[in-house]
């Protein structure tokens, strides 16, 4: 996982005045001294990044960072914005900030009262000891220079913290620099990432040192339909052999052995009330598979529970045990999880927590190399069949279903002989289905109207389960910021699903379409795909640096029924289209009937990596499609 100490938080931002500090002059932070080729397309340049993480033992360490950046332009401003994050387990010592103009000359020094102290809120937990320090510089003078230092007292050793050389887009970096001290009964594993700087080792003060350094980095600008950033940025992970957290010791020398560290964590917390026990036998008695039980236990769950995460301490890593949650009602993703594999446990199945990280670009993770690169806790059920996997923290989400939130990525199993690394079932092209099926009676004088049913399947239910389970007053809002038309009014709708591990929505629309075409004389414009147009897409400029990277394949079908108006016929029909390229499948056909006209679209887009020197390839596809997406029809009257 990539490090982002700081970044931009505009809506806390304030002004630091002028004070009688000002008058010292830093050499080394004046503008005029970056080397023109840092410049080139960049906002600010990173002067000095410099991190020393001193390990005094296997539960505690110090660490210390200073940062030095010039901003360039108001583009650059949000640079000036520093966050340090702390917790119980991470103490700041001290946090030092200063403002420098672009003679190197020093402005001013932040004041304790400068630097804010905010709960740290994720939008996600409702009880959490993260705090932050914040410091915002917003100098109208450019170029100006900041520079902030401070020191963490480290008692979370699971986690050393990774070092990026790079952290943002359009940033450029003359000299950063990591610096890790061990005793020597500690060991050190590491992977470095797009690194081509220079590495020391050697003994200082009775501790083994290591040192990873980089110079002149010049900035990068990211690229549509590119790599995630972990692909391109330069940086390295960190990882300990021991390590000791609030009492708990664990080694992170095998992913077994990190497995059996969380076995301790979780020891003793699967203890269900007698009542609860009674109650979920007597529930599934009646079924005779154990994929029956296994849905009627995690419905029952749902059912009982709600999400709350509570991030304190240990508790970041130790779950709820099953007795508080099935009293109070509540847990995060580790107690909802454990609670669940408590609940099949008592009907004799057995199930895996499973350690994994939620959301997009997970970090991949290897068999050799041991790093705590999770933020999520699912549920992995063993089944004759197929393995079942449960996200335990919706009280909404279908049986089984993962959806792109923690499928097709790798999950660590806590078996009971520790951990074990597995992949998460990927949700394939031909799964990922939105069929629609639409007739619209055309008014050339009026409000045309449409009656639309759209199929939503697998990745493609996604793209409606926030309108499925809220009050049909929140789901007409929904519709009105989601679908693709200009000028319209909704008259009825109605939302359907099957609830399973390859879920389906059914949407039904009634909608009146105000404008749809233009009318000119005697004739009638309008456009055939209804709701699923594509933009074209404009040529990145200059040569291109990465590989293509497309993901979430999914297969559109759209069959659109247009009744005309009385009088008038097809004058002019756009041509049928079919592509067939390794990016993916396109196809359109029009067929005209006695006053209709059938539109029928097909699209296929494929996931992979491909290399670079097809992006111009790539971009003429997308612009096909485009093109065929937003060609108009011509009827005319008449006479």
């Amino acid at each position: 996982m990539m490090r982002k100490v700081f970044s931009a938080l505009a809506f806390f931002s304030f002004i630091l005045a002028f004070s009688a500090n000002a008058g010292k002059v830093v050499d080394a932070y004046k503008a005029s001294r970056i080397d023109d080729k840092l410049l080139e397309n960049a906002h600010a340049v990173v002067r000095k990044d410099i991190g020393e993480f001193d390990v005094q033992d296997k539960g505690n360490a110090t660490y210390k960072v200073r940062r030095v950046i010039t901003i360039l332009d108001k583009k650059g401003n949000k640079f000036s914005n520093f966050v340090v994050r702390y917790d119980n387990l991470n103490k700041i010592r001290f946090v030092n900030a200063s403002l420098y103009d672009k003679n190197g000359e020093l402005v001013r020094k932040a004041k304790k009262n400068d630097i804010k102290d905010y709960a740290a809120h994720d939008g996600i937990s409702v009880f959490s000891d993260d705090r932050l320090k914040y410091i915002s510089f917003d100098y109208p003078y450019f170029p100006y220079t900041v520079e902030l230092e401070y020191e963490i007292e480290k008692s979370n050793m699971m986690f050393y913290p990774d070092w990026s050389f790079v952290n943002w887009e359009n940033v450029s970096v003359e000299h950063s620099q990591i610096t890790i001290n061990l005793p020597p009964e500690i060991s050190l594993d590491y992977r470095t990432n797009n690194f081509d700087g220079t590495f020391k080792e050697q003994n200082v003060e009775g501790k083994k040192s290591y040192l990873w350094s980089m110079k002149n980095i010049k900035a990068f600008e990211e690229e549509d339909y590119g790599p995630p950033e972990h692909m391109i940025y330069p940086h390295i992970l960190f990882a300990p052999s021991v390590f000791e957290v609030e009492g708990y010791e664990g080694e992170m020398r095998s992913w077994a052995d990190y497995g059996k560290w969380q076995i301790e964590v979780n020891k003793g917390r699967q203890e269900l009330p007698p009542q609860t026990i009674a109650e979920i036998k007597e529930l599934t008695a009646k079924l005779t598979t154990n994929e029956q039980k296994i849905r009627a236990v995690y419905e029952y769950m749902q059912s009982k529970t709600r999400y709350v995460s509570i991030q304190l301490g240990i508790g970041g890593w130790q779950p709820f045990d099953a007795t508080y949650v099935d009293e109070n009602g509540y847990g995060d993703c580790k107690a909802l999880s454990n609670y669940t594999l408590s609940l099949l446990k008592a009907i004799g199945i057995e199930s895996h927590y499973a350690i994994i990280y939620g959301g997009d670009d997970p970090t991949p993770l290897s068999q050799d190399f041991v790093h705590r690169a999770f933020n999520h806790v699912i549920l992995c059920v063993p089944n004759e069949q197929d393995t079942i996997w449960l996200e335990c923290t919706s009280q909404t989400n279908p049986y089984g279903f993962m959806g792109d939130f923690t499928s097709d990525r790798q999950s660590l199993l806590i078996t009971e002989d520790g951990g074990k690394l597995v992949n998460t079932p990927k949700y394939e092209r031909d799964r990922n289905i939105q069929s629609r099926t639409a007739q619209v009676v055309l008014n050339v004088d009026g409000e045309s109207t449409a009656t639309i049913t759209t199929h939503y399947q697998g990745l493609q239910y996604g793209n409606v389960d926030n309108a499925l389970n809220v009050s049909p007053t929140e789901q007409e809002k929904w519709l009105y910021r989601h679908l693709n038309l200009s000028d319209y009014k909704i008259l009825a709708f109605s939302y359907d699903q099957v609830k399973r591990p390859m879920p389906e929505a059914k949407e039904t629309l009634e909608l009146s379409l105000r404008n749809y075409g233009s009318k000119s004389g005697k004739r009638y414009f309008f456009t055939a795909n209804l709701l699923n147009k594509r933009s074209s897409v404009s040529m990145q400029q200059g040569e291109r640096k990465y590989d293509i990277y497309l993901d979430f394949p999914f297969v559109d079908h759209d069959t659109i029924s247009y009744v005309l108006p009385e009088g008038y016929h097809v004058e002019y029909l756009p041509k049928s289209k079919e592509v067939t390229t390794d990016f993916g499948y396109y196809k359109t056909e029009y067929k005209v009937s006695e006053g209709k006209l059938l539109y029928i679209r097909t699209r296929a887009h494929n996931d992979g990596v491909f290399p670079k020197e097809r992006y111009k390839e790539f971009i003429e596809y997308l612009n096909q499609i485009a093109e065929s997406d937003n060609e108009k029809v011509v009827i005319v009257k008449e006479t």
